[in-house]
């Protein structure tokens, strides 16, 4: 019998079965899994870490809300659906405002916690292409370097406006000075 983490990470990898990362030959379960990982890492609890290995389900998978309240209950489910971006909204800037507007109106920190693992992870897989493309590597199909740059400030802004004293937000610091000085 697994244990409740051990079930979480089984389903991670099932949600994600044959999705791969966009910019790199890896399955996109690795993603949820370095996140959840450095949650725990740094003493979260165990409601957190969950969210953090399911926090891209709603948004890159089938699973829904309904799904996730049913199995890992309306805390968790609520959580994952806050982290969700409203992929309803196809202009970046505005869908990005949206969703850093509403991380913003709610009151639980750990969540701000949680995106900041996201977003770091998401640097941290680009560093590689980032030494050998430099800018070029930070682009994406959806978006340019200055866009980018926009928002990993204003995620850097919200960060220190909501969380003080954390070593994922000491790391965030450290690399968007190296990608966007």
């Amino acid at each position: 019998m697994y244990t409740r983490l051990e079930e979480v990470i089984h389903f991670v990898f099932k949600a994600f079965k044959g999705k791969k990362r966009i910019k790199e030959d890896i399955d996109l379960s690795f993603h949820s899994i370095c996140v959840g990982t450095m949650l725990k890492e740094i003493g979260m609890n165990e409601d957190i870490v969950i969210t953090g290995y399911l926090h891209d389900i709603i948004e890159d998978t089938n699973y829904d809300y309904e799904y996730l309240k049913n199995k890992y209950g309306e805390v968790i489910a609520s959580n994952v659906m806050y982290l969700s971006e409203n992929r309803s909204i196809k202009d970046f800037k505005e869908r990005k405002l949206e969703f850093i507007n509403r991380l913003d109106s709610q009151d639980n920190d750990e969540l701000i916690v949680v995106e900041i693992a996201d977003k770091l992870h998401n640097l941290l897989s680009d560093y590689e292409l980032y030494k050998r493309d430099g800018r070029d590597a930070l682009a994406t199909l959806s978006t340019t370097y200055e866009m980018n740059k926009w928002y990993y400030f204003e995620m850097l802004n919200l960060f220190e406006k909501r969380v003080s004293n954390n070593k994922l937000l000491d790391r965030y610091k450290e690399i968007i000075s190296i990608y966007f000085n």
